[in-house]
């Protein structure tokens, strides 16, 4: 069965949160990107034998890097005192990262026609599990293989609170679109 090992420096995953609530015109739409991601993935024969699994440490997430809010089209600029506020009010409200200092993701039940398929993703994030069938695009080509993704979750399927600010004036919505690239190499 051939195993990729996932490249922390090509895999991107990026989470897209927006703004809520009748203040939030004085509010920024953001993205939150995985940094150092580790996992691999295994291809088998039969669909039901292929698996991914990764996880990423929560310390190593990214806020607001001008070239992943331009990749996804987030139209304001919050400057460096909104993005470090949004951190400390992520790791300090919404995770908890020294009780839960990894994120895993697996992707199981493989099934697929040509390219698109489709795989039962579990997440584990602050104790909590949740689990959903999503929809995915594979490509192989010799000793690399693609995955790319995308599928919005509620904070609240995953037993997080979304921040909110100002009595709730200002918050953060409960949907965050899940955009995943993951890129293994045969090893």
């Amino acid at each position: 069965m051939p195993v990729y090992v996932l490249d922390p420096g090509r895999t991107q995953i990026d989470v897209v949160v927006r703004r809520d609530g009748p203040l939030a015109r004085f509010g920024h739409d953001h993205v939150i990107s995985v940094l150092g991601p580790e996992g691999y993935l295994l291809l088998a024969e039969t669909e039901d034998g292929s698996r991914a699994n990764l996880r990423f440490a929560v310390e190593r997430l990214q806020i607001d890097a001008a070239d992943a809010r331009q990749r996804h089209g987030l139209d304001t600029g919050p400057d460096a005192t909104d993005i470090a506020g949004t951190r400390d009010n992520l790791l300090r409200y919404v995770l908890d990262p020294v009780l839960w200092p990894w994120v895993t993701i697996a992707l199981q039940d493989f099934s697929w026609q040509g390219e698109h398929g489709s795989a039962q993703v579990v997440i584990e994030i602050n104790g909590q599990r949740y689990g959903s069938r999503q929809p995915f695009k594979l490509q192989r080509e010799k000793e690399v293989v693609t995955v790319a993704g995308f599928m919005v979750l509620r904070q609240t399927e995953l037993g997080l609170q979304p921040f909110a600010a100002l009595g709730g004036g200002l918050r953060v919505a409960d949907p965050m679109e899940v955009n995943l690239y993951l890129y293994g190499s045969r090893r």
